[in-house]
């Protein structure tokens, strides 16, 4: 695996490099995307669990999540709307979910059943 250009390597969290806080999740925005709202709930249901959200090609790390992602996998971890984010993908998933189960990680992964495109056609 290669690791990507933009891949944090100080002894700060990404976090930190972020919002200078050490919070997770700490973006000015105070509205969620859809995708943030779903996220939002099912996380809220498995509070334990890390997170790989499908979006179209890639899986999707969100939060304190995307930090330990970042961490464990030495791939890049990066703001994006209201969360730090880090992605796979989609091709790699299980290789990547071994690496965080073996490191002690309880991982979920929540497949895309509709894409944009899709719900753009059912509400005409």
């Amino acid at each position: 695996t290669t690791s990507n250009p933009q891949s944090h390597t100080s002894s700060k969290s990404c976090a930190e490099v972020v919002c200078g806080n050490g919070k997770s999740g700490c973006g000015s925005k105070k509205t969620y995307t859809p995708l943030e709202q779903q996220f939002l709930a099912i996380k809220a249901k498995h509070p334990d669990t890390i997170l790989l959200v499908e979006c179209g090609y890639r899986y999707r790390f969100f939060g304190e999540d995307a930090e330990v992602a970042a961490k464990e996998l030495k791939i890049g971890c990066f703001p994006d709307h209201n969360f730090l984010s880090s992605s796979i993908p989609v091709h790699r998933l299980y290789v990547h979910v071994r690496r965080l189960v073996a490191a002690g990680h309880k991982v979920g992964v929540v497949k895309q059943t509709e894409t944009a495109a899709l719900k753009a056609m059912s509400d005409k």
